[in-house]
This record gives structure tokens, sequence and C-alpha cells, in this order.
């Protein structure tokens, strides 16, 4: 009696991960894969970056991110002679995409242009202005991930019995055409 799923991809995904079982690099790999095509044949304005973000806890968890990606990179001859320019924060491609670490504010992801976004620890993320900033960061995600037809991505080892986590594994737990 299950239904089968949707053909393609999913727009959004979320993934529950123990701990210390490479989940940054899983998204690091996720990210990479996504900064290594070329996007600006599919609706990005002259100019425009199309951004792949992850959006994390603290400076701390986004730097181990960043540096996964800056590793997986520089270990292909491919993919390294893709690479514009390197800042702390980012890394960009010869064909305007862009690798970028954010806060997990829902406030910084406006404007941008996004064919992934990845949030990582979702459980664990906190906002002194919002009671549920990992529902907030996801609105705020979704238009940023509209032009591109983007995908998100929520990574996070389980910590509460509330929160986004939570409220996808309630709705769409055992269910294969969720």
């Amino acid at each position: 009696g299950c239904e089968l799923p949707q053909p393609g991809a999913p727009a959004e995904m979320y993934l529950a991960f123990g701990r210390r079982s490479g989940k940054t690099r899983f998204e690091a790999a996720a990210g990479v894969h996504a900064w290594a095509e070329d996007y600006r044949d599919r609706g990005l304005s002259l100019g425009e970056w199309a951004t792949i973000s992850c959006h994390c806890v603290d400076k701390r968890q986004a730097r181990t991110w960043f540096e996964y990606c800056k590793g997986l990179i520089e270990a292909s001859p491919i993919l390294s002679a893709e690479v514009a320019n390197i800042t702390s924060e980012s890394i960009e491609s010869k064909h305007f995409t862009r690798l970028e670490v954010f806060t997990s504010n829902f406030r910084s992801a406006r404007g941008y242009s996004m064919p992934l976004a990845i949030v990582d620890e979702a459980a664990y993320l906190r906002d002194e202005l919002s009671a549920q900033p990992d529902f907030e960061l996801r609105r705020a995600l979704l238009p940023a991930l509209a032009t591109l037809h983007g995908r998100l991505l929520v990574a996070s080892s389980l910590h509460r019995r509330s929160g986004l986590m939570w409220d996808m594994h309630r709705k769409h737990y055992a269910k294969v055409a969720a």
C-alpha cells in the first residue's frame, strides 16, 4: 500500500544524523557538487551570482564546512581550475557560482539567488529575536531558491521534540510519497 516516490530530486530534504556521522562532510560534498554547475543560463541576470549557502549555528561550525568544501575543490585539478577567488567566507568560480557561509539569522538569506541552501544543525539554531529561528530561516530561504529552482538541504543531529526537524519528521517519516 505505499505510493511511489515522485521522480526527480526533492525540492527540500531533511536529514537526521547521529553525532560524528559525517554530516558536515556530506553537506560539503553537496555544496561543491552544486558549485561546480554553471547556472548562468537558468535565469540569472547579467553579473548576478548563484550562491550556494550554508547557514550554521556559529562561526566554528561554518569554518568546518567551509574548510571541507575548500579541501574538496583543492583536491581536484578540474574543480581547482574553476576557482576565481577565495576569501575567508566564500569561494567564487569563473562561472559566477559562489560557495558562502552565512549566519543562521533569517535576515542574512535575503537578496540572493540560490541553487542550494544548506542549514547545518537546524535543531540547534538560536536567535534572541525569534522563538522559531529554524522555521524563520526556512521561510526566508524559499524565495531565494525560487529563481534557480533550487533545493533546500536541512541536516541536524536531533536535539528536541519541537522545531523544524521534529515537525518534518512527524509529517513525513515512513511516508514514501510525502
